[in-house]
C-alpha cells in the first residue's frame, strides 16, 4: 500500500487523476471540434450571403448598348 504522507500516492488517487486528465482531455477535443465546426457554419453563411448578393446586382447597371455611361444618368438628381 502506497503512503500518502511520504509522497507516494495510492493506486485510487492515481486512477482518479488519470480519470481527470482523460476527461479534461476529451472536454479539450469537444471544445476544439465545436470551434471548428463553428467557423465553418459562420464561413458558410457568410459565402451564402455573399453569393446572394452577388447575383441579385446587375454588373453595369449604367451602361447603355454600347458599353457607354448615358450622359442621362449625370443629369438625372
Amino acid at each position: 500500500m502506497a503512503d500518502p504522507a511520504n509522497g507516494n500516492p495510492s493506486a485510487d488517487n492515481v486512477q482518479e487523476q488519470e480519470r481527470r486528465r482523460e476527461e479534461e482531455a476529451k472536454a479539450a477535443e469537444e471544445r476544439r471540434l465545436k470551434e471548428v465546426h463553428d467557423k465553418e457554419v459562420e464561413d458558410r453563411r457568410r459565402a451564402d450571403l455573399y453569393n446572394s448578393v452577388a447575383h441579385t446586382a446587375p454588373a453595369e447597371p449604367f451602361l447603355n448598348a454600347q458599353g457607354e455611361t448615358p450622359l442621362s444618368f449625370f443629369l438625372h438628381p
